[in-house]
C-alpha cells in the first residue's frame, strides 16, 4: 500500500487564510491519495482491484495480464436492428451480459438513448462486432449540435483485433455505411476531411469518449469531442500500458472524477502497479450506467451494481492462448 498526498495542496494550506483557503480547495481535484482496499485473483492473470482515491472517491479495475491470462476482450450487442435512423438492441446489466455469455468480466458500453417502440434501446454510436458494424459512427457536423463549433470531430473508441489487441482512437463510418464497409481512424478528434483517415482493422469496437490519453501522453479530447463534464460523474473507462504491443489492458469503474483526475491515476497504476507506464486510455458511458461485475468463482460480483440496463458491453472470454502471444513485438 501506497499514499501519495498532493504537494501543491499541502503548500496551501500553510500560506492561505481560512475563507482563502476553503475556496481554493473546493476548486483542486481530489488529492491522489491511492490506497488499495481490496484484491482478488479472477484466474490467472486477471486481478480484481479496489481503490480508496481520497475524498470518498473509489476506483474498481479488473487488469488483464496479456502475457498470461487466457482471455480476450470482445464487444457484444443483442439482436441490434436498424429502426428508420437509428439502430437499437435489446438490453442488460454486465452482470446480465456475464450469464448470457460465460464471460469472465464486463463492464457497460457506449452511449445509448430512447427506448424503442419494440422496447430495443437506441445505440449511439459505432458497434463492431464479429467484423461487423451493426451500428455506425460517421463524422459529427459541429455546426449541427448544440455547440454550434464549426469542423468535423470524431470521438474516441476502442477496438480489439481479432487476437483480441487492445487499441484506441478516433474511429468513424462512412455516411454510406455497409455492414461489411471499412471503419476509418484518424490521428486527432478533429479530423480536416474524411479523406485523411486510415483504415482501422479490428474485430470488436465501440466509441463513446473521450479519449484521456493516446500513445503514452495525457491527451484528454473533452472539448473537442463535444463531452465536456461539468460535474464529476461515475465513469467506465478502458486503459492500456505502452506505446506498441502491450501487457496490460484494464477496465473499470472509478466513482466520481474530471478526466484529469482519473488519468493521473491511470498513470500511477500502471506505473507503481504493472510496472510500466500508462499508452491509451478512454472514457465509456457514465453516470449510473457505470457499472463493473467479475466472476469469482460460481458466483458474479458487481461492486456498485446500479441496475441500468445497456445496448452493448465489453466483455474478457476465454481464449486457447493470451492475447500478446499472437501479437508480434
Amino acid at each position: 500500500m501506497r499514499i501519495y498526498s498532493n504537494r501543491r495542496l499541502r503548500v496551501l494550506l500553510a500560506v492561505a487564510g481560512i475563507g482563502t483557503l476553503i475556496a481554493i480547495v473546493q476548486r483542486l481535484p481530489s488529492p491522489p491519495v491511492y490506497i488499495l482496499v481490496a484484491t482478488d485473483t479472477i484466474e490467472p492473470g486477471v486481478v480484481y482491484r479496489q481503490y480508496h482515491l481520497g475524498w470518498n472517491l473509489r476506483a474498481d479495475i479488473v487488469d488483464v495480464d496479456l502475457t498470461v491470462a487466457k482471455v480476450r476482450p470482445i464487444v457484444v450487442s443483442d439482436s441490434p436492428m436498424l429502426e428508420g435512423d437509428y439502430v437499437a438492441g435489446e438490453t442488460y446489466t454486465p452482470a446480465q451480459w456475464l450469464q448470457k455469455s460465460g464471460g469472465i468480466a464486463a463492464i457497460n458500453g457506449g452511449f445509448f438513448g430512447n427506448v424503442m417502440p419494440d422496447n430495443k434501446t437506441q445505440v449511439i454510436g459505432l458497434i463492431v462486432q464479429n467484423g461487423k458494424i451493426v451500428s455506425p459512427n460517421p463524422l459529427y457536423d459541429g455546426l449541427k449540435d448544440n455547440a454550434k463549433r464549426p469542423g468535423h470531430y470524431v470521438r474516441g473508441g476502442v477496438g480489439f483485433d481479432k487476437d483480441g489487441a487492445p487499441s484506441i482512437t478516433w474511429p468513424a463510418t462512412d455516411a454510406n455505411w455497409k455492414r461489411n464497409s471499412d471503419v476509418v481512424s484518424y490521428t486527432s478528434p478533429t479530423p480536416s476531411g474524411a479523406d485523411i483517415g486510415t483504415k482501422w482493422s479490428v474485430r470488436d469496437a465501440v466509441v463513446c469518449g473521450p479519449v484521456i490519453a493516446h500513445d503514452g501522453h495525457i491527451a484528454i479530447s473533452d472539448y473537442p469531442e463535444h463531452l465536456v463534464m461539468a460535474s464529476e460523474y461515475p465513469r467506465t473507462f478502458v486503459a492500456y500500458d505502452g506505446n506498441g504491443a502491450s501487457k496490460h489492458f484494464v477496465l473499470g469503474v472509478i466513482t466520481g472524477a474530471y478526466f484529469p483526475y482519473l488519468a493521473r491515476f491511470l498513470e500511477y497504476y500502471f506505473r507503481v502497479v504493472d510496472d510500466t507506464h500508462l499508452g491509451s486510455a478512454v472514457c465509456l458511458d457514465g453516470g449510473p450506467s457505470s457499472q463493473l461485475s467479475f466472476r469469482q468463482g460460481h458466483n458474479i460480483v458487481s461492486p456498485l451494481a446500479t441496475g441500468v440496463e445497456c445496448p452493448d458491453a465489453i466483455i474478457l472470454v476465454p481464449s486457447p492462448r493470451p492475447v500478446a502471444a499472437s501479437v508480434a513485438p
